[in-house]
């Protein structure tokens, strides 16, 4: 319940006297009108929540004016006042009690850390400036950087960057973890100077080797990785090394060779991308792609290998989060073809996807079974219910009890047993390891 009231208090301060100082801040709001700051942000924001395609005309009929009037307030000063509205709802960071999952509760907290691009209009290219050169599509472009924390729940981000911005220069790159946390993240990453920061504060990390990384041997003489592994007689690895040449780091390597299948997928994306890229994948990326390859500071008895695997495994987590927010927040779709209106309305969907994991944190957190599909599903189909009480808190919490109850009836995965889910691998880690090695 308390936790309810707080996502309560959160909304009735977004909804009212958070809009209404930012959109005077912002320069949204200059005089008093009918579409005051409040009133738009709970057009957009619960509109585009409830539906993710709805037009202008029905954002309008939540707001009580005309088309035309809601159609003149997308301007700059509107896009930078959802765009702040957005910086403080992720200031509000929640947590939940954690789900019995031991594996996890091993550590002072897993945190998932990765990003996503939003491909914008070149018109937006001087506001978000993509990965491409001029005229190109990727001209403009808005990057997501986004950490979850899996035993709370807990969400950090996200933060905005330009879409060109690496993510080794990225906001949560030099992220402080608290010491005993797991930090886990892809290449995107992958920083041997990071790493060593990470042992000194005592934060435990599990990270993909990277191709070119050199690997000293029996005779402390650097290996090129793939030539390491091709000395090695075992299908599974798991021993400490010394990696880097300019920067050294002494850390725990475990790597097994993959299935068949595995392999031919890897190299016929290999086969796409030197497509796209006009130039011929290196012979170390392909050697490589016979394995799987982490290095961590877990050590064997924090994890072994099989749970090493499922813990990276974890990543789909925040890759399952970003396809909810895409496809069903429609994060990339949108309703016009002016720049500011477009910004609006991404700015308006991502605040709506934050309160929806507030929800989702309240309802359904701490079920190990849980699905974020499901539980979206209910938060769009009670949001506009929500919206509309929003200035009663006896009927705001009392719709926010019903979400909650409707969550726990009916937002559990299915239990498989050719493709176990991450809370069945969680709790029976080893039953992986077959399915690596074959």
């Amino acid at each position: 319940m308390e936790k309810l009231k707080q996502i309560a208090g959160n909304l009735q301060a977004l909804f009212n006297e958070t809009a209404q100082h930012l959109a005077v801040e912002t320069g949204f709001r200059q005089r008093r009108s009918k579409l005051d700051g409040a009133t738009f942000a709970k057009a957009l924001i619960g509109g585009w929540l409830s539906n993710p395609e709805a037009s202008r005309s029905e954002l309008a009929q939540i707001a009580k004016v005309s088309k035309q009037a809601l159609d003149q307030s997308f301007t700059s000063q509107a896009a930078s006042y959802l765009q702040a509205l957005l910086g403080w709802c992720v200031e509000k960071m929640l947590g939940q009690e954690p789900a019995s999952l031991s594996l996890l509760q091993r550590f002072k907290g897993v945190y998932v850390l990765d990003s996503s691009t939003i491909s914008l209009p070149p018109t937006l290219s001087a506001h978000w400036q993509g990965c491409g050169k001029e005229g190109s599509q990727s001209e403009a472009g808005l990057k997501l950087h986004v950490g979850l924390e899996l035993l709370s729940g807990a969400l950090l981000g996200p933060e905005l960057s330009p879409a060109r911005l690496h993510d080794r220069q990225g906001p949560h790159q030099k992220l402080s973890l608290p010491a005993g946390a797991l930090r886990i993240t892809d290449l995107g990453y992958f920083k041997l100077g990071r790493l060593k920061e990470l042992e000194a504060q005592a934060v435990l990390y599990l990270t993909k080797a990277q191709t070119g990384l050199q690997v000293y041997g029996a005779h402390q003489q650097p290996l090129a990785l793939s030539k390491w592994l091709a000395q090695q007689s075992q299908k599974l690895i798991d021993r400490v090394v010394e990696v880097g040449v300019k920067e050294r780091l002494r850390c725990r390597l475990v790597a097994w060779q993959v299935p068949s299948g595995v392999v031919q997928t890897r190299q016929q994306a290999f086969k796409e991308l030197a497509r796209k890229q006009q130039r011929p994948v290196s012979a170390e990326r392909q050697a490589l792609s016979y394995w799987s390859v982490y290095l961590t500071n877990l050590s064997q008895e924090q994890a072994s290998p099989a749970e090493v695997a499922v813990l990276y495994r974890l990543r789909w987590q925040i890759e399952l989060l970003f396809k909810l927010w895409k496809s069903g927040g429609g994060l990339e779709r949108w309703h016009s073809h002016k720049p500011w209106a477009i910004l609006c309305e991404i700015y308006a969907k991502l605040i709506g996807q934050i309160i929806q994991h507030w929800l989702v944190l309240a309802g359904v957190w701490q079920e190990a079974e849980r699905s974020l599909i499901k539980a979206s599903r209910i938060v769009r189909a009670h949001a506009r219910s929500l919206l509309f009480r929003i200035d009663n808190p006896p009927h705001l919490l009392q719709e926010l009890i019903y979400i909650c109850a409707s969550m726990q009836k009916g937002c559990r995965l299915d239990r498989k047993k050719s493709k176990p889910s991450s809370f069945q691998l969680l709790n029976s880690p080893p039953i992986l390891l077959p399915q690596l090695l074959n």
